[in-house]
């Protein structure tokens, strides 16, 4: 499995993660973002690109 962030319910990369994050920002609807949780998935949910593995310590 990889790493990805859950937004409304979405598993998300960084990269889209970033970007809704963003949008919402600045259209003004979100004043307190929820807390960034990362999930176990295989790839992104918006733009379906595979998500990196997460790295063993």
């Amino acid at each position: 499995m990889a790493k990805g962030f859950i937004f409304k319910k979405q598993v998300l990369c960084d990269e889209c993660y970033q970007e809704v994050v963003d949008f919402e920002i600045h259209a003004g609807r979100e004043r307190e973002l929820p807390p960034r949780r990362m999930i176990a998935a295989k790839e992104c949910d918006r733009c379906h690109a595979i998500l990196e593995p997460e790295e063993e310590l």
